[in-house]
């Protein structure tokens, strides 16, 4: 007898811290739906027009209903006289070993009935919220593969998932996005595109400014478009492209750096070549970043507000706090094809810009508060090759003998220089003003014809910039 009323006790023990944890798991769910809904009146340009809830022994639902707000800045009559509107369905889960939400979009019967021939009994987009019991939580956002053929037109996309990891406070986010691919084709018209696998992945955190700064990066295998078919048949085509993003913030100034490189890149099945580049961002001010990030979400659109003009005071100050700190850019691009590799190197910085130079109507006198430098190198039988590729054929002796016309004066002037194989030009933004090689300038493009010598200053004009890369200071 004992044993059994000892067994019976430890069953409803158990029963009831069950239930009390199925309890909190619920309550911690809809705390975070009514943090979420009680700062929805800071942002009207999404109102809640309707609010219910249900509840079960196993699980809660939530419907809300939102419009769009914003009657300054999107009027009804863009709408057809009637605002859009959203309905969400939250069903909380009161599993204690898994408490969450499972939301979905409300369609109307009439959305309800396309989207049923295009995803079936799929919902076209989906997603959970996990909340673990050390306060982490896991967003995922679904959406499925969709296959249209119809007359002679294709499309194939294979959906879409999102993955978000957070706290409640929001002092670190990890993000995954993935994307298998893409592909549409039109037989009529003979064009097809495909984008194949794709992938972006974050991790930043909270910086002592209130930044979220890190690392992200983004991978795409590949991308196909064709136009045409048989001879007439013309295309592009590349291998992987890969970028990444790196921020940070030490003592009150953010830089930011990044890598590209985008690598077999053929047009009609000739080669372009493999581009790649690097850049970096420095001396921003943290404290200005984070005013203006908090600008733009609570006195910008999101609050019916469009008011960010230089010409405002207090824009132009938040402005000049950015640039305290002097910023710097540096950029390299190299663009490597089989004739070598052609080359830029950008470096520019800002140094002493005031409020009274902002508030100057044509903003003239920042040209003499901007450095600038910029180098350029390709080999010289690059832009022959591309002309005998991919100019029209009936064209393409006359567009060499161009180039050559108009190379041959450049090199004269000292507006190009030669260098083995290669032809070199340098820029450099002086007073306002754009020299070539320390010359007035010759245009951007070899083809420009150079000015006329008496006109020429001096190379020492040029200012000195160091060799090594890195943004002058």
């Amino acid at each position: 007898m004992k044993k059994t009323v000892l067994v019976a006790s430890v069953t409803a023990a158990l029963l009831a811290a069950l239930a009390g944890a199925s309890a909190y798991g619920a309550w911690r769910v809809h705390q975070q739906l009514n943090r979420i809904h009680n700062a929805l009146p800071d942002y009207p340009i999404l109102k809640p027009v309707t609010r219910s809830k249900t509840y079960s022994l196993l699980q809660s639902e939530e419907r809300v209903s939102y419009q769009l707000g914003c009657d300054n800045l999107f009027s009804s009559e863009m709408f057809g006289g009637q605002r859009p509107s959203l309905t969400l369905r939250h069903v909380v889960s009161h599993n204690p070993l898994k408490p969450g939400v499972h939301t979905e979009i409300v369609w109307s019967p009439q959305w309800q009935e396309k989207l049923k021939t295009l995803y079936g009994e799929q919902p076209p987009l989906a997603i959970d919220t996990r909340l673990r019991w050390n306060g982490e939580v896991e967003t995922t956002l679904h959406s499925p593969g969709v296959k249209v053929d119809r007359d002679s037109r294709h499309v194939n996309w294979q959906g879409l998932t999102l993955v978000l990891q957070y706290d409640q406070a929001l002092t670190r986010l990890h993000s995954r996005l993935t994307l298998p691919g893409l592909a549409l084709a039109d037989d009529a018209q003979r064009w097809q595109i495909e984008l194949q696998a794709s992938e972006y992945s974050s991790q930043l955190v909270r910086s002592p400014s209130g930044l979220l700064l890190g690392k992200d990066s983004w991978r795409t295998s590949g991308l196909t478009l064709q136009q045409g078919s048989g001879t007439s048949a013309q295309g592009f085509s590349s291998g992987p492209l890969q970028a990444s993003h790196d921020s940070r913030e030490q003592s009150g100034i953010v830089e930011t750096s990044g890598k590209f490189s985008w690598v077999g890149l053929h047009l009609n099945n000739k080669p372009l070549g493999d581009l790649s580049s690097s850049g970096n961002l420095s001396r921003l001010n943290a404290a200005a970043l984070a005013e203006s990030q908090h600008q733009t979400l609570h006195k910008g659109l999101l609050q019916c507000q469009l008011n960010n003009d230089l010409l405002h005071p207090d824009q132009r100050a938040l402005l000049i706090k950015l640039l305290a700190g002097n910023p710097a850019l540096a950029v390299a691009v190299t663009l490597a094809t089989p004739d070598g590799a052609a080359n830029l190197q950008l470096d520019a910085a800002l140094k002493g810009v005031t409020e009274a130079d902002l508030a100057q109507e044509k903003l003239r006198a920042l040209q003499d508060k901007i450095s600038l430098q910029a180098r350029l190198s390709w080999p010289q039988a690059l832009p022959e090759r591309w002309v005998n590729d991919f100019a029209p054929e009936h064209q393409r002796d006359a567009l060499v003998q161009q180039y050559r016309l108009s190379v041959a004066p450049l090199l004269q002037s000292g507006h190009l220089r030669q260098n083995g194989n290669r032809l070199e030009t340098r820029f450099d933004l002086v007073g306002g003003k754009l020299l070539q090689n320390g010359l007035p300038m010759a245009g951007l493009s070899p083809l420009s014809p150079p000015p006329a010598a008496a006109a020429a200053a001096p190379e020492a004009s040029a200012p000195a910039f160091e060799e090594t890369s890195g943004a002058p200071l």
